[in-house]
């Protein structure tokens, strides 16, 4: 319990935790949209990189 009140209140930690979660989505999203359903790398890098920030920001932004 103790550990999961630290990571909703140390802004570093959720710093870390959204540039990490957002990297992972953003690049999990990219490459599908990429290389299956656009068959185009840069059309792929664009959506990851807006739905990797859009999950870091939402992971920053949230309060309790």
């Amino acid at each position: 319990m103790m550990m999961l009140n630290r990571l909703t209140t140390d802004p570093l930690l959720r710093l870390f935790i959204g540039i990490i979660a957002g990297t992972l989505a953003g690049g999990g999203v990219g490459e599908v949209v990429g290389n299956h359903i656009m068959a185009d790398p840069l059309v792929g890098a664009s959506v990851g990189a807006f739905v990797g920030a859009a999950i870091a920001g939402v992971i920053l932004a949230v309060e309790e």
